[in-house]
């Protein structure tokens, strides 16, 4: 590999440091492209972000933003009290889906309590 920076100074590090904080990568593959050693592109990338505070803004138009968070009321129907001391199971069909994609399907539930932990799983 031919090295394009033998010297770097702040006017020439500074640009390329900041074009690879933007687009986010692969590191190597970046600083092998701009033609700089592994390690004045980590030095030089150290004295920027100690420079700059933070790395720089990217341009957020391109990024999925979540969907606004909704609550959805559950509503258990009412148990008839029993007479046994074993908590009747309630027939009935639920379904929770997480967040992150996972679906929990459950035929009856047994008390309120257990559906309340499932739903607070997440």
């Amino acid at each position: 590999m031919d090295k394009k920076h033998d010297y770097l100074t702040k006017e020439i590090a500074y640009p390329i440091i900041a074009r690879y904080l933007k687009t986010g990568g692969l590191a190597s593959a970046f600083y092998k492209k701009e033609g700089l050693s592994e390690s004045q592109f980590y030095t030089w990338r150290m004295r920027y972000i100690a420079e700059h505070g933070t790395k720089p803004k990217t341009d957020d138009t391109h990024k999925k933003e979540d969907p606004p968070a909704v609550f959805h009321s559950i509503r258990m129907p009412e148990a008839k009290p029993s007479t046994s001391s074993k908590p009747q199971s309630v027939p009935m069909n639920i379904e929770l889906e997480y967040p992150n994609g996972v679906i929990l399907r459950l035929d009856s539930i047994s008390d309120d309590a257990r559906l309340a932990a499932l739903i607070k799983l997440y």
